[in-house]
């Protein structure tokens, strides 16, 4: 597209060639998955609820591993008003909820496991 700026005088072209070879695909967690029901279950046990949504953004290596055949799911404790903010901070509170929920979601993973 063009870009003109007169009051300036100045004008440009931008021009974006992508390679069909590095466009960043999304992902999609499998919500079907023994993985994705155990981590539910243990955000449930520790907050008494769960409430999963998407968003988005590029995660290439993440798409790998999923490629790869990894069951994988992503979740994350922080504040959500604040992700990715300059200012981004978590409560010491809700990574105390992490880690009980991290724990009993691996504890999940072993019984499916095993």
């Amino acid at each position: 597209g063009r870009a003109p700026v007169p009051e300036l005088g100045l004008a440009g072209k931008v021009e974006i060639d992508i390679d069909d070879n590095d466009v960043c695909e999304g992902i999609a967690c499998r919500v079907r998955s023994k993985s994705y029901q155990v981590l539910c279950h243990s955000i449930t046990s520790v907050r008494g609820f769960v409430n999963p949504y998407s968003v988005t953004g590029a995660l290439p290596l993440v798409r790998d591993i999923q490629d790869a055949g990894f069951d994988l799911q992503i979740t994350g404790f922080g504040l959500s008003n604040s992700y990715h903010a300059e200012n981004e901070y978590c409560k010491l509170s809700d990574m105390e909820k992490a880690c009980k929920i991290l724990s009993l979601f691996v504890s999940g993973m072993n019984e499916v496991l095993n």
